[in-house]
């Protein structure tokens, strides 16, 4: 049934709401609130949401008198969003009052998400009045519904983690999160109503590809979100700091910058999920290397592969090496079932990778001036398993070097088996 009825919004509270092309309220017009007293509320079934994807937010919004739309009928829902209309609509859909009245249109909006405590002098005022990023919206979303990590303070990144673990930002498609894209009037109508629900107390579906391409995007890999049997906690520290991921470890220069080694990414997918977005990072002909029996078998369902994209920079030879071994991050740890723990621990299976950059014993051959990419992976099986006795993701850096192994993360649990 086609909705016939108008949005009835008070005097009074117009003229708290227009002075900004969003207004909180939709258009409004686009007059200043110092100079216009009186303004037109667009009709709620608005010409250019059908079938649109954020439709039910959208008129959510408009019944719970925190949007509306334009004069000409329209609600212009791909319209971007200024960083300073988004803290209106927050402060708006929150309901919080106003601060005190400055020289722009926007300070009381800010007076009232500083005294609320989800904005914090994040932006510049120059930039105020510039389209606010994915993931600066997200940051003040998150504050705004009072997320938390257990393990410590939320880092700048992983902000868009924690809120799509609490389902209030979905990705764009396939995993990405675009954290460096700008801010739709429909996407913000949406966070703003997932916040209210999460402060409501409601649990919010969510985007698991969007969770693990967040932790992606926050320290380059996603083991916590798609490994959590291992990785449910970081291991906690006799001073009661808990362990971090440490990305910036993946990476390692020697001989005054001649040869850089990186891990640009570390990878988990689920092998049993065609739909999976990385799927596409498992190089094509890759063999699963069976420890227990020193089998090379195809890659089947029924487990996860996890990929390294590693990169090797030589600029000058200069130590001469005809093969370097190359630098990869990997799991490390035995594994038993739990059903039968009488059995001997096993080692987590290899991925046997084809690569025209490395010889047959896997070494990269070196060459100056050229920068390799190449995959290095493993495979660990699902069902009743743990880990024996812990679980560590470490960098190991360039072979010919003798550096030292980098731990970048160890599980909490540590579950000691007899026998």
């Amino acid at each position: 049934m086609r909705l016939k009825k108008r949005v009835v919004v008070s005097s009074a509270l117009l003229v708290a709401l227009v002075g900004s092309g969003f207004t909180g309220m939709g258009n409004l017009l686009q007059g200043k609130s110092e100079g216009l007293k009186v303004a037109y509320a667009a009709p709620a079934n608005f010409t250019d949401i059908g079938g649109h994807w954020a439709a039910a937010d959208i008129m959510k919004a408009v019944e719970g008198g925190i949007a509306a739309g334009y004069e000409d009928g329209s609600f212009r829902p791909d319209q971007e969003v200024k960083r300073s209309e988004f803290i209106k609509l927050l402060t708006t859909a929150l309901k919080l009052p106003n601060g005190a009245d400055g020289a722009n249109w926007y300070d009381k909006f800010v007076a009232a998400a500083t005294k609320e405590g989800f904005y914090k002098n994040d932006f510049t005022a120059s930039s105020m009045e510039e389209a606010i990023p994915r993931k600066e919206m997200v940051k003040l979303a998150g504050r705004a519904a009072a997320l938390k990590y257990e393990f410590g303070e939320i880092e700048e990144k992983q902000w868009l983690w924690e809120a799509a673990k609490a389902g209030i930002v979905h990705g764009k498609g396939n995993g990405d999160v675009a954290p460096d894209g700008t801010t739709t009037r429909a996407e913000a109508i949406a966070i703003v109503n997932r916040v209210t629900d999460v402060k409501a107390g409601k649990k919010l579906p969510v985007d698991k590809y969007a969770i693990s391409g967040a932790e992606i995007y926050w320290h380059k890999t996603n083991v916590m979100s798609m490994l959590p049997r291992y990785f449910t906690k970081p291991y906690k520290y006799d001073d009661g700091s808990y362990d971090k991921f440490r990305d910036d470890l993946m990476h390692e220069e020697k001989a005054d910058g001649n040869y850089i080694a990186e891990t640009e990414r570390f990878v988990v997918i689920d092998l049993d999920d065609k739909n999976d977005p990385n799927r596409h990072l498992i190089p094509e002909g890759s063999k699963r290397f069976i420890f227990s029996t020193r089998q090379a078998v195809d890659v089947s369902n029924g487990g996860y592969a996890v990929i390294a994209v590693n990169k090797l920079k030589v600029k000058k030879n200069v130590a001469n090496f005809d093969l370097i071994l190359s630098a990869y991050t990997f799991i490390g740890g035995d594994i038993r079932n739990v059903n039968d723990l009488s059995k001997k621990a096993q080692k987590l299976d290899g991925l046997i990778v084809n690569d025209a950059n490395k010889s047959s014993n896997g070494a990269l051959i070196a060459k100056e001036n050229t920068t390799v990419t190449y995959i290095t992976g493993q495979f660990i099986p699902k069902g009743d398993w743990i880990a024996d006795p812990t679980m560590e993701v470490t960098f190991s850096p360039i072979g010919k070097f003798n550096t030292p192994m980098s731990n970048l993360l160890s599980s909490w649990t540590r579950k000691e088996i007899s026998n």
